[in-house]
């Protein structure tokens, strides 16, 4: 920021949590928890980190936004309510555990009541 910009001067009337009276402080300034009151205590955007290759103008690959991983999630909401309707479809059937067909073992010589 250009060093003779000025910031907007603050004070505790503009801060969210003194206009509902949910402030505890009497600093009589602005302290590290001052929200707007015209934002609603929604918090400040987040810089998106981004990856690029040396040499590159565009990045190569970027977390997601919170809006593609709304959609991100719905799709796999949406895919799990197709699966549970299938498997519904289905009758709920499961296959059954198949034997082998091998040795059984004697139970003979084994204490009684086990």
């Amino acid at each position: 920021m250009p060093a003779n910009k000025k910031l907007p001067e603050v004070s505790c009337d503009d801060c969210y949590f003194m206009r509902k009276g949910l402030c505890a402080l009497e600093l009589g300034e602005p302290c590290t928890t001052f929200r707007p009151a015209e934002a609603n205590l929604k918090p400040p955007a987040q810089l998106r980190l981004l990856f690029y290759a040396p040499g590159q103008v565009e990045p190569i690959w970027g977390f997601p936004t919170a809006a593609e991983r709304a959609a991100l999630h719905e799709a796999e909401k949406q895919a799990r309510a197709a699966a549970q309707e299938r498997v519904g479809k289905a009758g709920g059937r499961r296959r059954r555990a198949r034997s082998f067909g091998g040795p059984t073992l004697p139970l003979e010589g084994l204490p009684q009541g086990v």
